[in-house]
């Protein structure tokens, strides 16, 4: 079951259907196999989120954080770290959010997951953006528009080059944010924005 929740996970496969990783948490709550059980709380917080219970999702996300202090896997501690901060985001609980996104990218870079940095740097400067910290948001968000074109991510180029025009929008920076547009025309392949 932890495999096959897994492979929902790294397949994109959204589910807010607890019929797996239910059973799998309550199997692995008082386990002393510390990697299995972090793995099983955070499939299962992952289910609780997408079912839009954020409360239950944290707790098995501290559950898991639980487990990772027995077990070296920075990749995991940022993922659950991640997510823990977009729950506090989602809460509108920003310093919450932030700390856990700034947690998270250190994770990430011990483990060089370089893409995984890139997505929490854009959470951290989205995040400062939604606190009306744009100054900071800036600092953040346009290195990372240069850093997407570099490294040919021109998906998750188009959702960092919206919310820095946004964000130049609110600081006034019309001219920025017309170069935004015009780098997301060039860059913009498909219908969905």
């Amino acid at each position: 079951q932890l495999v096959m929740s897994e492979v929902y996970y790294y397949n994109i496969i959204d589910s807010d259907n607890d019929s797996i990783t239910h059973p799998m948490a309550e199997y692995y709550m008082y386990s002393d196999i510390h990697s299995e059980r972090a793995r099983a709380m955070y499939q299962h917080a992952l289910v609780k989120y997408n079912a839009k219970n954020n409360a239950e999702a944290m707790y098995y996300l501290i559950e898991a954080e639980k487990s990772l202090k027995h077990v070296d896997d920075p990749r995991l501690a940022g993922v659950i770290h991640r997510q823990k901060g977009e729950i506090y985001g989602v809460e509108c609980l920003f310093d919450n959010a932030l700390q856990e996104y700034k947690n998270a990218y250190v994770d990430f870079e011990r483990c060089n997951l370089a893409y995984h940095r890139m997505v929490t740097k854009y959470d951290i400067g989205d995040l400062y953006s939604k606190k009306g910290e744009y100054d900071k948001a800036a600092e953040i968000l346009t290195p990372l528009i240069d850093i997407c074109i570099k490294e040919d991510e021109t998906t998750f180029l188009i959702s960092v080059l919206i919310a820095s025009s946004f964000n130049s929008i609110k600081c006034g920076k019309i001219e920025e944010c017309a170069n935004n547009i015009l780098l997301y025309e060039k860059y913009n392949e498909s219908d969905f924005y």
